[in-house]
């Protein structure tokens, strides 16, 4: 068995947010460290059963990197506003990542509306200990938490408040990358709520309705998505963990509005985490899952992120 507990480190400050503008083609990162994010490497994608709950069995998409792979891991967790999606949405970046060296384990878990919180939390943990027991063929290196929309939160949660569940093995994630991050659970449904008094033209094809549904389905009440906003337990101070956290946040979001990514980088930041935030102008919701020259900048600001990290800040 698998298993590492971390030590604890005091915490360090990030920086301040970064607009990632980049010249038209050109990958670059805004963060500090050096180095060619190698796109080259052939991949090998498999399905891989992770675990299983009774009977419902859990399946993940695995990219190995062939070759020259990185020691570090990211576990993917898809959005969905909690109670759709798969995981093959994140495809086209989880691809990219494992070209550029990194094993990516995209997961199914359980979300509403036949499964109520805490369950995703649970199956994120479990996803974790697989890739720390070696259940990739290898021992990691680190295991760091990768997630879009409501798969952003749901990972940042799990970082934040690692449950003690088969603690035999650590759950513990080194990393976090958030992606357009739906950090506050309660202030999206107010927000999706007002935004229903628009009428289809202003809306224009946008559907908060079927946002506020996926919410309901998964959370019980608007008090247990309170209680679920990350903003909240950084402020209660009721965390384990503060990793060391990328924020991405696209400057046209409609789904997730700026102020809820500039409120976590700054709890984030009050806490004493290690926080980066990044804005990337002219782009929407989910950006990355197409090809653009946003999404080859935020590739390598996530690429960048991974390679200098600072350690893991706790409090205890």
């Amino acid at each position: 068995m698998y298993a590492r507990r971390h030590g604890r480190a005091p915490a360090h400050h990030g920086v301040s947010p970064v607009v990632s503008r980049g010249r038209p083609g050109v990958a670059r990162s805004g963060i500090g460290c050096t180095g060619p994010v190698s796109d080259g490497l052939a991949i090998l994608e498999r399905p891989l059963r992770y675990g299983s709950v009774g009977d419902e069995v859990l399946w993940a998409e695995h990219y190995q990197p062939l070759g020259s792979a990185a020691a570090d891991v990211l576990v993917d967790v898809h959005g969905g506003a909690f109670s759709s999606g798969n995981r093959f949405a994140g495809q086209r970046y989880c691809r990219r990542l494992a070209r550029a060296g990194f094993p990516v384990l995209s997961i199914e878990f359980r979300h509403g509306p036949d499964h109520k919180h805490p369950a995703a939390l649970e199956d994120i943990a479990r996803a974790v200990r697989f890739c720390r027991d070696g259940g990739l063929g290898f021992a990691p290196g680190r295991v760091g938490l990768i997630g879009s929309s409501s798969g952003g939160h749901l990972v940042a949660l799990t970082a934040l408040e690692p449950t003690e569940q088969g603690a035999d093995i650590d759950c513990e994630a080194d990393f976090v990358v958030a992606l357009w991050p739906v950090s506050n659970p309660a202030a999206r449904y107010q927000y999706l709520l007002s935004r229903q008094l628009e009428t289809a033209e202003m809306l224009d094809g946008w559907d908060p309705f079927r946002l506020a549904e996926g919410h309901r389905g998964y959370f019980v009440s608007q008090m247990q998505m309170l209680t679920a906003s990350l903003q909240d337990v950084l402020v209660r101070g009721t965390f384990r963990r503060l990793p060391p956290l990328l924020i991405v946040q696209p400057e046209l979001d409609r789904n997730v509005p700026v102020f809820m990514s500039q409120t976590f980088h700054g709890a984030y930041r009050h806490a004493g985490g290690n926080v980066q935030y990044r804005l990337y102008p002219g782009v929407g919701h989910g950006f990355a899952a197409a090809e653009t020259d946003q999404t080859d900048n935020c590739l390598a600001d996530i690429v960048a992120f991974i390679r200098c990290m600072a350690p893991v800040a706790g409090t205890g």
